[in-house]
């Protein structure tokens, strides 16, 4: 069966990659596709090079935002141009390996027709001139457990295929206040997009993390494809790195809200209470702040252990990582070697 999907591709300031991506999206072995682009307001010379694709294929549409929606805005603009089957949501300065359509078709006609699920693949992390850095897996993971593989849907594929229910997933989510997903090499179907509502939710970093852990809560099962079908790329001027370069408390306050705002269907899914949520979200970021002690980073670590004091008092003052923050601040930086060993 040839499933159709939707490439959809957030832009902004991306002049420098995208073109790259737009081109590893034009070389797809398998070509049952359309590709969709939306421009957040860019400064840079991206629009003329969004331009310059319209003729180069037919299934091809952009649009250029008026203003700046915002990341988790500009991601709902691109997911609503969608008509086909099954999203992907692709970075424009990530890439696709030449066969991941291929793979991904091959893998949707192995699962059972009246299954909701929703999956992703490896990936490799490369520079921002494309130079190799890492190779990011299952195993590099804590979510997927090698007692997940499948050995049936492995048999098919010629890979690792790893297989969830999708709320034991969540409660590992949530456990853990993780993601189950790469950004970049998740697929999953548009009536489930609409199901869960989007994006929305003004996420300022991780809106993908709110939006898989609602996805998690509506369907059956999740899968995790061990073969490196994208590429990531990680520089100085994207997400992650952005967050980790200015210490900003954003991330956090994402976090917060991920935690409060877990609705009665996602608890119920994940058979968890809502105090529980809260203490994992407690021992996350008090965890984080050792972490910035042994790194020497005392300001960043205040910051963070502060605001979680600030949100929860009480389960600060109970969960059993307290007490390792309050010693560490203090005597910082004797403690910041003690850390260190703490955490490894």
């Amino acid at each position: 069966m040839e499933n159709k999907f939707s490439i959809c591709i957030p832009n902004y300031n991306y002049q420098d990659y995208i073109g790259i991506t737009l081109e590893s999206v034009l070389n797809q072995q398998y070509q049952n596709f359309e590709l969709l682009i939306s421009d957040n307001h860019s400064t840079d010379h991206s629009i003329e090079i969004i331009k310059e694709y319209a003729n180069k294929f037919q299934q091809y549409h952009y649009k250029i935002n008026k203003t700046n929606l915002g990341f988790a805005g500009n991601l709902d603009e691109v997911a609503k141009m969608a008509k086909e089957d099954w999203i992907i949501m692709l970075s424009s300065d990530d890439v696709m390996q030449n066969d991941a359509l291929l793979e991904y078709n091959k893998f949707i006609d192995c699962i059972p027709e009246n299954e909701h699920f929703a999956f992703c693949s490896a990936f490799e992390k490369i520079d921002g001139n494309g130079q190799f850095i890492e190779y990011l897996n299952a195993k590099n993971t804590i979510l997927w457990h090698p007692s997940d593989i499948d050995q049936d849907l492995t048999l098919k594929m010629g890979f690792d295929v790893y297989k969830v229910p999708s709320g034991i997933m969540l409660q590992r989510c949530l456990q853990r206040f993780y993601s189950p997903f790469n950004f970049a090499s998740t697929c999953y179907k548009k009536d489930t997009y609409e199901k869960v509502g989007g994006y929305s939710g003004s996420r300022l970093y991780n809106p993908d993390k709110w939006f898989n852990w609602k996805i998690l809560a509506e369907t059956d099962f999740v899968y995790f494809l061990d073969k490196p079908l994208f590429q990531y790329r990680w520089h100085n001027t994207n997400q992650a790195a952005g967050q980790l370069a200015t210490g900003d408390l954003k991330y956090w306050v994402d976090e917060y809200r991920n935690c409060f705002e877990c609705t009665a269907q996602m608890r119920k899914k994940a058979n968890l209470e809502q105090d529980e949520i809260q203490n994992y979200f407690i021992t996350h970021a008090l965890k984080y702040s050792i972490r910035k002690i042994a790194v020497g980073d005392k300001q960043m670590a205040k910051r963070v252990y502060h605001f979680a004091k600030a949100c929860y008092p009480q389960n600060v003052q109970k969960n059993k990582y307290n007490g390792y923050n309050w010693i560490g601040l203090v005597l910082f930086p004797i403690s910041k070697y003690l850390c260190r060993k703490f955490i490894k």
